[in-house]
Formats: structure tokens, C-alpha cells, sequence
């Protein structure tokens, strides 16, 4: 059984999360504990305290109904302020996975995905995060670049631990260059625990071009789960470049799942 945060943001619910909330429980019981915050709404002067107390009662009245509909314990957290990332930051702390929206989170105050909050949340969750569209669609592969042995093998690990029951999808690993060595580290070893864990497994091992297949593979491929390990590019690489996790959350809507930093 796995303890699951499920954290909500603005005026609607998210759907898309909860869709992915009750397709985990199928495969593995759950207990799940709603975080839900206030929306922020720079650009609504009027009414704007009794609708948010309103949008927060809402969303925390349909989390309880369809976890009960969908039979998965489940409690809310008491806090029902804004935007806190100190508190997100301890409370996951006690959590398995972490689940969130993205598309709605804070998205009242800064629509474009992956905004400054969702980064932020990101960066720092003490638990992996899995980021779900809206549109959710149930994945039918995964998807997973890797380079960095340490970072990519403890994604790998925690993808494992926490969704058992998606490990059967086909998936497709590619190795990809990584520009401060210039080669990928015990390859060899990484395949070897790769194969033991998932049933359909196909690995790309030409790094000087597997950044630009791996692209094209999320482009063609059907709904798709990506598997990423931390996510802490600045502001500044962003403009610059954008990672896979913030190509599959901004450009192709698909689920992505986030081992972090892996201090936890």
C-alpha cells in the first residue's frame, strides 16, 4: 500500500490527476491525503476572497466524493490557504508519490506549463511527483532518457517502487549524450537492471544521436508516460533550451514522472 499527496490548485479540479490517482489504486492500494490551496487571482479584484473559499470547499467536497465513489481511503489535509511551498516541501516529506496537475496548478496567476510554482513544487517535493495533463490519457508505453548513471538508475528505481503495475507497457529507453563527460556511465549494468524489471523492453545505445530519435519518438508515439530524474533547470535554461520533462508537459500533454533529487 502506497501513501499518495494529491495536491490541488485554482478554481477547478483536477481531473486529469485524480484519472491518474484511480488507474494507480487498480494496480496498488492506496491511502491518499488531499493538499488543496487557495487560487491566486492578480487579475480578479472583486469577490475574490469569497470565490476562492468557494473554489477550495468545492474542490475538497469532489476529491472526498469520488475517492469514496472509487473506494480509496482517503483524508484532507487542514490547511486551506495559499500557495506554500515551505509546507509542500515538509509534507511530502511523509509521502509516497506526490500527484499534481499540469495544467492547473497556480495557473490563475501564470498560465504558461511548467510556470514558476510548478517548478518550484518540482524542485522541491521530498517524494517523486508524477505531473498529469488535464486530457489524461492512460499511458500505453514509457518513454525514458537516460545518461548520468546515479540520477538516471535512482529514477529507475523509484519508478519501479512506486508504479509496479506500469512496468508491463512496452518502453523504450535511449541513452543520451552527456556533455560534461562525454559518455554514459556503466551502461552494461544499467541495461542488465532495466531488463529484470520491465517485460517489454527496447534500449537505443548511439548517444551521438539518440537525443534527436528519443524527440521523435515522443512526437509519434501514442499516449506516453516519461520517466525523468530531478528537475532543477533555472529560469534562465529554460528560455534557453527545454528539458524532455518540460517538452512532455508543455508541448505534447503527457504524463511525466519525477524522481527528484533523491535526498529523501
Amino acid at each position: 500500500m502506497k501513501r499518495l499527496l494529491f495536491v490541488g490548485t485554482g478554481y477547478d479540479f483536477p481531473e486529469g490527476a485524480f484519472g491518474f490517482l484511480a488507474a494507480a489504486n487498480h494496480h496498488q492500494s492506496c491511502v491518499v491525503v488531499g493538499l488543496f490551496f487557495r487560487p491566486g487571482d492578480s487579475d480578479r479584484v472583486h469577490s475574490v476572497g469569497y470565490e476562492q473559499d468557494q473554489a477550495i470547499e468545492k474542490n475538497r467536497e469532489i476529491f472526498v466524493r469520488e475517492c469514496r465513489r472509487q473506494l480509496i481511503p482517503c483524508q484532507l489535509h487542514d490547511h486551506e490557504g495559499e500557495w506554500d511551498r515551505e509546507l509542500l516541501e515538509e509534507e511530502s516529506r511523509f509521502f509516497d508519490l506526490m500527484l499534481l496537475s499540469g495544467d492547473l496548478i497556480c495557473g490563475e496567476t501564470n498560465r504558461g506549463q511548467p510556470n514558476f510554482f510548478l517548478q518550484e513544487a518540482l524542485q522541491r517535493a521530498n517524494c517523486p511527483v508524477v505531473v498529469v495533463p488535464e486530457l489524461y490519457l492512460e499511458p500505453g508505453c514509457i518513454l525514458m532518457p537516460y545518461s548520468d548513471n546515479r540520477n538516471s538508475l535512482q529514477a529507475l528505481k523509484q519508478f519501479c517502487y512506486q508504479l509496479p503495475g506500469l512496468t508491463d507497457l512496452p518502453t523504450e529507453m535511449s541513452c543520451i549524450k552527456d556533455n560534461r563527460t562525454g559518455h554514459v556511465l556503466n551502461p552494461d549494468k544499467f541495461r542488465e537492471f532495466a531488463q529484470v524489471h520491465f517485460q517489454s523492453l527496447s534500449m537505443l545505445e548511439s548517444p551521438s544521436h539518440a537525443g534527436g530519435l528519443f524527440e521523435e519518438s515522443m512526437r509519434e508515439k501514442g499516449p506516453f508516460l516519461l520517466i525523468s530524474g530531478s528537475f532543477s533547470r533555472s529560469a534562465l535554461s529554460l528560455i534557453a533550451k527545454r528539458s524532455f520533462a518540460e517538452k512532455a508537459i508543455h508541448e505534447y500533454a503527457m504524463p511525466v514522472f519525477i524522481a527528484g533529487h533523491g535526498s529523501y
